[in-house]
């Protein structure tokens, strides 16, 4: 019998298919372009090493730290934490980069595979299918224990669907499952997601008995999944905790202990529609991509139970936890393949040129539309040149690693640090030195809520009174942190590095502080913004200069723009430590690219103003704060006040003023502002309303002294 060609299925062009294939690679690829370990990998590296060495594969949890931590809690991931101890032994920065190409190619991989097995790999559509499911795991793809949940994952999800299409002789493909079950749970403890999974396969099976019994698993075949998957459940308790390790996890999902409210990675993800994640427009396009599919099945009567109850399953906790999201990935992937390789009255499977065309279209505009959102959160240019391409071989800028080699030539064993820098710190330090804290919250429960107020600056002087190392590490991410410690009357800075500063009691700091010399070959942009904002609020312009010597060397080519802003900062804050303030204004208070000077700047300005002030010059007073009052995005009432009585004095004078007559920069309205907020002013500030009154009633005489913008008494400098 001879098929016509009307009714053969349709074979898509393979150049289609190559060329969108390469795309979702490449993309992919560029994705996981990142410099190593910003996160948690260190941690796990050490414990990897705790683990190799010691030959127990129960961790005490207190031995890292110097303060209250809990020795006993159940948390394993001793087998991936070994994996990376040795990658990072024997392979270095180049064997963990390949290893976390590998757990996310995985998936890739295995996705490719079922759709040649079900005819669509030369389908449009596989591709932004492949796609988007990859989406969904760029979030979490990060060195660390989780990204082999995500391998794993995409193992038994690809395994059941692969036992729905070979059939009822495959059965023994179905005992994998325990067996991934117990590599799993030693390997991270995202397997308990996986329960979700599981239970969507169950009750789905038994709805499509009932319902769509041409799509049901034959009955024997049935009959071995489920009895691997409750071979499953000892398989949870095949860890060196036994039982306790999954009865924690429940006790933690149900009692909310394990989700903390200041851990980036607990927060619902919805709120993370913007660079780099763009969390909802993924899954936007995810969705549409989904409903058309589905509906091809729906309106031949062919619902598919277990593919509904576990795409709607995974898309709800989607929401809830950053932590999840990529659940959904390999979920998504094998059910809309799924979806895909039902091609009987399929509009996703058309017949005429036209309909194919515009398939090929709407697939290639869902990689163009990815590929764009991608290019947004990880600035193509920034990875343009060969300089950035080769930065996936090197560890991450904020990593303090001249840093750690300072503390590690310092006496004492206690080093104090905020919670982001514990991991790298935990795998330099540790066992010479003891942590305050590391990234594990769940030993500190105790104490971690004080932290993490003293972490959002409150209660400074009480938590470093209680909590004493014999010398502190704050990185630059933390400016306002730095400058608390310089503050303080205890602690002064003895080194500063690329990433961070050193802070030891005062009585025993250096006169100068001392420089990293890695600070000359800093590249990193933001980085160097940091660490020279931090300079120049030390005072410190040895530092300020090398900062300027890295920018000059590593940033004139792609970044001019930064350097000539880091140029003019530092002239500009020369010039106001020398008493120069006019060149100091002129330098300072114009907008810098990636730079913010404008504090200074008023500071500047407000000087200028207040000695004009003194002088009776009243329209050069006016003229320096008007140029401050452009460059304040807030003025507070002091602002308003201190204009208010200059304007009066400008106009009583008859003075020309250099800005137009713009009605709310004259003295009336400004001082009916004060007057309307006068309920709001505290007694020491009643003075401002008496002067406004005075104003607005004609019995001002003039004269009044101006306030800084701490409400205070200005004193010509």
């Amino acid at each position: 019998m001879t098929i016509s060609s009307e009714n053969r299925p349709y074979a898509w062009p393979l150049w289609i298919s190559l060329s969108l294939g390469l795309a979702v690679a490449i993309l992919h690829a560029v994705r996981l372009i990142m410099p190593v370990g910003r996160d948690d990998l260190w941690w796990h590296i050490a414990l990897g090493r705790w683990f190799f060495e010691s030959g127990a594969l129960i961790v005490d949890h207190a031995a890292f730290t110097w303060t209250p931590a809990i020795s006993y809690f159940p948390y394993n991931t001793w087998l991936g934490d070994i994996l990376l101890f040795v990658t990072d032994e024997f392979g270095g920065l180049g064997g963990l980069t390949a290893l976390l190409y590998l757990a996310l190619f995985i998936p890739v991989l295995l996705g490719w595979h079922y759709a040649w097995i079900r005819g669509v790999a030369r389908h449009p559509l596989t591709w932004a299918i492949l796609l988007l499911s990859l989406t969904f795991l760029w979030p979490g793809a990060v060195l660390k224990p989780q990204v082999f949940s995500m391998t794993l994952f995409s193992v038994v999800v690809w395994l059941y669907f692969l036992l729905r299409y070979r059939g009822e002789s495959r059965w023994p493909l179905a005992y994998l499952l325990p067996l991934l079950m117990v590599l799993w749970v030693n390997v991270h403890g995202g397997f308990f997601i996986s329960a979700l999974f599981f239970l969507a396969i169950l009750i789905g099976e038994f709805l499509n008995s009932r319902f769509s019994p041409a799509l049901a698993l034959p009955p024997r075949l049935r009959w071995h999944l489920l009895m691997a998957s409750l071979l499953c459940l000892p398989a949870l308790a095949i860890t060196p905790y036994g039982l306790d390790y999954p009865i924690q996890i429940v006790s933690d999902v149900f009692s909310g202990a394990g989700h903390a409210s200041d851990i980036i990675e607990y927060k619902p993800s919805y709120i993370f529609n913007a660079p780099p994640f763009y969390i909802l427009d993924y899954m936007i396009l995810a969705m549409l991509v989904f409903v058309f599919l589905l509906w091809q099945r729906i309106k031949n009567h062919r619902i598919d139970w277990v593919v509904i109850l576990a795409f709607l399953g995974y898309s709800a906790i989607f929401t809830q936890l950053v932590r999840v999201t990529f659940y959904l990935g390999p979920i998504f992937l094998f059910v809309a393949l799924d979806l895909l390789a039902a091609r009987e009255n399929s509009s996703a499977w058309p017949k005429t040129p036209r309909a194919r065309s515009l398939l090929a279209l709407a697939a290639a505009a869902i990689l163009t539309l990815t590929g764009w959102r991608l290019g947004q959160s990880i600035n193509f240019p920034m990875i343009s040149s060969y300089e950035k391409i080769k930065s996936v071989w090197t560890r991450s800028a904020y990593l303090p690693s001249a840093e750690a080699d300072y503390l590690l030539s310092l006496p004492g064993q206690k080093v104090g640090n905020l919670y982001d820098a514990g991991s790298y710190l935990l795998y330099r330090l540790w066992p010479q030195k003891r942590l305050m804290i590391d990234p594990r919250y769940f030993p500190f429960r105790a104490w971690i809520s004080d932290y993490f107020r003293f972490e959002g600056g409150e209660d400074f002087d009480s938590f470093t009174a209680r909590y004493v190392p014999d010398y502190w590490f704050i990185g630059y991410t933390r400016i306002d942190m730095v400058m608390k410690f310089q503050r303080s009357a205890d602690w002064r800075v003895a080194f500063l590095g690329p990433a961070g500063a050193v802070f030891v009691p005062k009585a025993e700091a250096p006169a100068e502080p001392v420089i990293a010399p890695r600070v000359l070959v800093m590249e990193d942009v933001e980085q160097i913004i940091r660490a020279l904002s931090v300079a120049l609020e030390l005072d410190n312009y040895d530092f300020a200069d090398r900062l300027q010597e890295a920018a000059r060397r590593g940033l004139s080519k792609e970044y001019p723009a930064v350097v000539r802003s880091i140029e003019d900062a530092i002239a500009g804050f020369k010039a106001y430590a020398d008493g120069r303030y006019e060149a100091a204004a002129a330098l300072l208070e114009s907008p810098k690219e990636y730079f913010e000077t404008s504090n200074k700047a008023t500071d500047v300005l407000m000087i200028l103003a207040a000695r004009a002030w003194e002088n009776k010059d009243y329209a050069a007073a006016r003229d320096y704060y008007r140029r401050l009052l452009k460059i304040q995005a807030q003025p507070n009432v002091g602002d308003l006040y201190n204009f208010s009585v200059i304007d009066w004095q400008v106009r009583q004078a008859g003075l020309p003023v250099q800005d137009p007559p713009k009605e709310e920069m004259r003295w009336e309205t400004l001082a009916g502002i004060i007057l309307k907020g006068k309920q709001g002013l505290s007694k020491e500030l009643q003075f401002m309303v008496d002067t406004a009154q005075a104003m607005q009633d004609g019995s001002y005489q003039g004269g009044a002294e101006l306030i800084d913008r701490s409400l205070t008494v200005v004193r010509p400098h």
